[in-house]
């Protein structure tokens, strides 16, 4: 079919046959995939997929993969928050997973992408921080967030998120003894990173086309959105947002998508939890 051939394209611009194929689509209602507007693609997590990781994940949102991992290692605090662990989330941007991404540092995405996710993990305090403190004041652990897209066919950044949240829910934290000198990590001894199950954030992305609000863009109605909006809600609070895009975001529109992801919220997180923890 037509509609599949378009889809199924991974370009950084259509042709006005094509704008015009989504723009007819979404006009009725409908999309190239055949999904309605606020339906979200199948979300499959496959945990503990790297070895030498401390926690890791891929995520597929569709035809969409990422790979989060994540390494720990010991060091000073940060001097504002001297009885916290600390965490860095990194996005690695490579051509594997799509023509428009280049070998070198991470580009604009990458770094947009990272600050998203961090921030709606961050923001809704799932990580216990506090009990990453291996001597108050001078040790705590610092964790190393990497993520990698293995093929973008669109919303990237949720795909992101949930390999991230997949890696942190089966992360252990290896014992560490303070010796003459220094920190000295047994990695044969671990422990479940503390998190607060309770506060665990669900993120969501939403694209403008026309008049209409999409769940889940694909990498073409992504092309042709005036805007994208991803919102994070924790136990029922919204703790993070993010809009890319030149487009006019209405308050309408803003609250719609709020009340559709808290909607959902719950039956995400279960199989979130599920095809993590069993």
């Amino acid at each position: 079919m037509a509609s599949e051939f378009l889809s199924s394209i991974h370009r950084e611009f259509l042709s006005n046959i094509e704008k015009e194929s989504i723009f007819s689509h979404i006009s009725r209602g409908k999309r190239l995939d055949g999904r309605d507007l606020l339906e979200m693609r199948k979300l499959e997590l496959i945990p503990n997929c790297i070895e030498k990781a401390e926690g890791s994940c891929i995520a597929k949102l569709g035809k969409t993969s990422v790979l989060a991992g994540i390494k720990i290692s010991v060091g000073p605090p940060y001097p504002d928050t001297p009885n916290q662990g600390a965490f860095v989330v990194n996005m690695e941007t490579m051509p594997i997973a799509s023509p428009s991404f280049e070998l070198g540092p991470p580009n604009e995405i990458g770094i947009e992408y990272a600050r998203v996710v961090d921030r709606s993990i961050r923001s809704s305090n799932f990580i216990k921080l506090e009990d990453l403190v291996v001597e108050p004041e001078k040790y705590v652990y610092v964790m190393f967030i990497d993520i990698y897209p293995i093929n973008d066919h669109g919303n990237l950044v949720d795909a992101a998120f949930y390999a991230t949240l997949g890696a942190l829910l089966t992360t252990r934290i290896p014992k560490v003894e303070i010796g003459d000198k220094g920190p000295v990590i047994l990695k044969n001894e671990t422990k479940p990173l503390s998190l607060n199950i309770e506060l665990m954030p669900i993120q969501l992305t939403y694209a403008k086309i026309l008049d209409k609000i999409v769940l889940d863009p694909t990498h073409q109605e992504e092309l042709v959105s005036g805007y994208k909006l991803t919102l994070a809600i924790s136990k029922n609070d919204l703790v993070a947002t993010q809009k890319s895009g030149a487009g006019v975001l209405d308050i309408d529109d803003f609250l719609a998508a709020v009340r559709d992801l808290k909607e959902r919220s719950n039956l995400i997180k279960d199989l979130v939890l599920k095809q993590t923890l069993g």
